[in-house]
C-alpha cells in the first residue's frame, strides 16, 4: 500500500516548529554572549580598580619615601652648607648695560581703496542698430557718473587714512627716538657708576657688591635674607647687615610611611636638640660662605676687611611683638680669610677662630652687640627741592617724573606740617620702590609712611599695589600711600580693602592740588599721551 504523503499544512507546521527552534537557540547563544560579555567587563572593571589601587598605594609609598629622603637631604646639605652655595664667576656693572630694542611694531597705511573706471564698449548690435546704441550710451553716462561720486568719496576717505597714518607715524617715532634716548642716557649712567667703582667710590662700591649679594644662588628657599650694606672709602671696610633664616626653615620629618590598612601617613620627627644643631651649623657656614664670596668678588683691592652683623627678625614669643636683633657678628681681613678652605674647616670652629662674636649656642637667640654698626642715617634720603611755583598753569600729567615726585612730597608736608610730620624725597634709582618717605612723631597714629608716586597716563596695574605693599613690610613702615595722575582697575581697590595702603587717584590729587592753593593746575591725561 503506498504511503501517502504530507499534506501542505504538515510542512508548513513542520517549518513553523523548525523556525521556532532555530529563534530560541539564536536567543540563548545571543543571551549567553550578553552574559559572557557582562562577566568579562565586571572582570575587567576589578582587574582595573585592582591596578588603579596599587598604583594608589605605590603612589603613597614613594610619596612617603621621597618626603622622607627630601627632609634628610635638606638637612644634610644644611650641614655642609657652604659647599652648595654658588655664584657666577664674572660679576659687573656693566652686565646691567641695557641692549634692549624698540619692538613696538611700525604703524602701516591703510590700502589706498580705487575704483575702476568704466569703459564704453561698442558691441556689434550696438554698431548697426541706432536705438541700441543710443541705450548703451546711456547706461555708460549713469555708469560713469556713479563711478564719478564713488571716487569724491573715497578721495577724502583715503585722505583722511593718509592723516591718520602720518600722525600715528610720527607718535611712534617720537616713542622710538625716546627709547633709544632713555637706554642711551641709562647705560651712561651705568658707564659712569662703573667708572666711580674703579676708583673706589663709595656709592658705586655698594651697587657692586649688592648685584654680588643678588647672585648668589642658595639650594632651598628661605635663605636668601634682606640686607644692607655700607662701604668706608678711608677705612675700605664693607659692612653687611643680613637678616637670617628662623629655625624654621629647618625641615623635621625624620620618617614618614603609608599604612595602606589605614589609607594614611605615619610620620616622626627628629627631636628638637637635632634640630637645632643643624640650626647652629646652618648660620655658621651661611656667614663664612657669604663672606668667602664677597672676598672672591673684590677687585681693586677695594675692600680690606668685611665686618658680617647677621640679624634675627621674628615674634617674642613672651610678647607676642615683632623683634630685629643681632645673633652673631664677624670681622675678618681678606689676607686671613683667603687661606681657608670652606669645604674642610668646621663651621663653628672657623667662626671662633675669627674672632666671631655669637653666644654658645645660636638657638637660644641671645642677642650680641655688632662689631662695627652701619650709619642709620638713610643714605637714600636727597635734599628738598620746591616746585610749586614751577607748576602753575600747566598739566601734572606732562611734567618732569623727578619735578613729579617732588610735587607730591612737598604737597604732604603741606597736609601734615600742623602736626609735626617730616617728608624726605629718596634717591632717583635703587630705592626698593620708594619715591618719599613720611615720619609722623604722633605715638598714637604716627610712624613711618612709605609714598609712591606714579605719574601716569595709563590705568596703574595691580602689580604696582603689590610692590608696595611689599615695600611697606620690608621697610616696616605704618601704612603705604600710592599716588598717580591717573587711576586705578577695581582689582587694586579690592587688594586694598583689609591692608594698610591708601590710593590717590588723579581726581584725589587734584583736589589735594587746589586744597593748598596750587594755582590753576590741571591733570590731562590725554594730552599727556
Amino acid at each position: 500500500m503506498a504511503r501517502r504523503g504530507k499534506s501542505f499544512t504538515t510542512i508548513l507546521k513542520q517549518a513553523a516548529r523548525e523556525a521556532e527552534r532555530s529563534r530560541k537557540r539564536a536567543e540563548r547563544e545571543r543571551v549567553q554572549k550578553l552574559n559572557a560579555m557582562k562577566r568579562e567587563q565586571v572582570k575587567a572593571e576589578k582587574e582595573y580598580q585592582k591596578q588603579l589601587q596599587k598604583e594608589y598605594v605605590e603612589s603613597n609609598q614613594n610619596y612617603a619615601k621621597t618626603t622622607k629622603e627630601n627632609a634628610e637631604n635638606q638637612r644634610n646639605t644644611f650641614f655642609k652648607i657652604a659647599n652648595h652655595i654658588h655664584i657666577k664667576n664674572k660679576i659687573s656693572l656693566l652686565d646691567q648695560i641695557r641692549e634692549d630694542t624698540f619692538d613696538e611694531e611700525r604703524p602701516e597705511i591703510s590700502v589706498k581703496t580705487v575704483f575702476p573706471k568704466p569703459e564704453y564698449k561698442e558691441t556689434f548690435m550696438s554698431k548697426i542698430i541706432p536705438s541700441i546704441k543710443r541705450k548703451k550710451k546711456i547706461q555708460y553716462e549713469k555708469e560713469l557718473k556713479e563711478w564719478k561720486v564713488k571716487c569724491e568719496g573715497i578721495k577724502a576717505a583715503n585722505e583722511e587714512n593718509l592723516r591718520v597714518f602720518n600722525e600715528e607715524l610720527k607718535i611712534w617715532e617720537n616713542r622710538k627716538i625716546s627709547f633709544y634716548d632713555e637706554r642711551e642716557k641709562y647705560n651712561k649712567s651705568i658707564e659712569e657708576l662703573n667708572n666711580r667703582y674703579n676708583k673706589n667710590k663709595k656709592e658705586a662700591v655698594e651697587e657692586y657688591f649688592e648685584l654680588v649679594l643678588d647672585a648668589i644662588e642658595f639650594p632651598y628657599e628661605g635663605l636668601e635674607g634682606d640686607y644692607d650694606l655700607e662701604y668706608n672709602e678711608l677705612s675700605k671696610i664693607l659692612v653687611l647687615d643680613y637678616v637670617l633664616p628662623n629655625i624654621d626653615v629647618i625641615p623635621d620629618l625624620k620618617n614618614m610611611t603609608y599604612v595602606k590598612s589605614r589609607d594614611e601617613f605615619n610620620e616622626t620627627y627628629i627631636t628638637e636638640k637635632q634640630k637645632e644643631k643643624v640650626y647652629n651649623e646652618l648660620l655658621y657656614g651661611l656667614v663664612l660662605k657669604i663672606v668667602e664670596v664677597l672676598y672672591s668678588k673684590v677687585e681693586n683691592d677695594s675692600v680690606k676687611s668685611i665686618v658680617f652683623n647677621g640679624w634675627i627678625e621674628n615674634i617674642n614669643k613672651a610678647t607676642g611683638n615683632e623683634q630685629s636683633f643681632c645673633l652673631l657678628s664677624l670681622q675678618t681681613k681678606k689676607e686671613n680669610f683667603d687661606v681657608i678652605n670652606l669645604e674642610q674647616v668646621d663651621y663653628k670652629t672657623c667662626f671662633r677662630k675669627l674672632k666671631g662674636i655669637s653666644k654658645p649656642n645660636l638657638n637660644d637667640l641671645v642677642p650680641v652687640a655688632p662689631i662695627l654698626n652701619i650709619n642709620t642715617e638713610d643714605k637714600r634720603f636727597i635734599d628738598n627741592v620746591e616746585i610749586g611755583d614751577k607748576i602753575e598753569g600747566i598739566n601734572i600729567a606732562n611734567i618732569d617724573w623727578k619735578d613729579f615726585e617732588h610735587l607730591i612730597r612737598e604737597l604732604f608736608q603741606k597736609e601734615f606740617e600742623n602736626d609735626g610730620v617730616e617728608v624726605k624725597t629718596t634717591q632717583a634709582s635703587r630705592d626698593g620702590g620708594v619715591d618719599a618717605i613720611m615720619f609722623d612723631p604722633d605715638p598714637i597714629k604716627g610712624g613711618k609712611y612709605i609714598i609712591q608716586a606714579k605719574r601716569y597716563n595709563n590705568l596703574v596695574g595691580i602689580s604696582a599695589v603689590r610692590d608696595l605693599y611689599g615695600t611697606v613690610h620690608n621697610e616696616g613702615a605704618t601704612k603705604g600711600i600710592l599716588v598717580t595722575t591717573s587711576d586705578f582697575g577695581a582689582d587694586s581697590y579690592e587688594f586694598v580693602k583689609d591692608k594698610p595702603l591708601t590710593l590717590i587717584n588723579g581726581s584725589n590729587l587734584l583736589s589735594l592740588l587746589q586744597k593748598h592753593n596750587y594755582k590753576n593746575v590741571r591733570i590731562d591725561l590725554k594730552e599727556g599721551k
